[in-house]
């Protein structure tokens, strides 16, 4: 009895560790920062080039998509503390179907839109196209990166060390079981803070 009791303790805890556990992490300067699910949090980065690194699947054969990470970034406090694990993801959401902006592999710019998310995905059969690139695959899984050089905002594309604003909101949504909705563990939310260089 003791024994089963021990078990259920360890499979909980082991559940719950799993379940906060971020599936993306922000890179830059040779260190990884883990951005907790959906807790907001503030990063503060050298304004230069970073990475956003994730631990994602390629595609679904039986609903022909490609798993993605779908990424708003933003300049609005509102937008950023509105989004929750819960909502559901339809035409009305910020991750709705028709808003996904394709990220030019060339240049590596996420789009800075509330009409829009950046679509950060990795396709296996044409890497050379897809905005996140790999860097070791696991049996069904990949850890890819994709790397970000500049903000791209009213048309007007700027490098991060152009770039005139001091913060980025950044909230990167996985829906891993692509079931339309911010499940636990799905959700990202970080406050990027730069620092001011002279």
């Amino acid at each position: 009895m003791k024994k089963a009791i021990f078990g259920i303790i360890a499979i909980a805890i082991l559940f719950q560790s799993c379940a906060s556990k971020s599936f993306v992490s922000i890179y830059q300067n040779g260190k990884a920062y883990s951005i907790g699910t959906s807790r907001l949090e503030t990063l503060k980065l050298e304004k230069t080039n970073f990475q956003i690194r994730a631990v994602i699947r390629s595609y679904n054969e039986k609903t022909e998509e490609f798993y993605e990470i779908k990424g708003l970034a933003i300049e609005n406090d509102e937008i950023f503390k509105k989004i929750d694990v819960g909502d559901a993801i339809d035409d009305a959401s910020y991750f709705g179907a028709g808003r996904g902006m394709a990220i030019d592999p060339d240049v590596n710019a996420l789009f800075v839109d509330e009409n829009g998310f950046n679509n950060l995905y990795y396709d296996k059969e044409n890497d050379k196209t897809s905005p996140m690139k790999l860097i070791k695959k696991f049996d069904d899984t990949y850890d890819v990166a994709g790397n970000i050089i500049g903000l791209i905002k009213n048309g007007n594309n700027r490098s991060i060390e152009q770039w005139n604003g001091k913060y980025l909101d950044l909230i990167l949504f996985y829906d891993g079981n692509l079931n339309e909705r911010i499940d636990k563990g799905e959700l990202a939310k970080v406050k990027i803070e730069f620092a001011i260089t002279n």
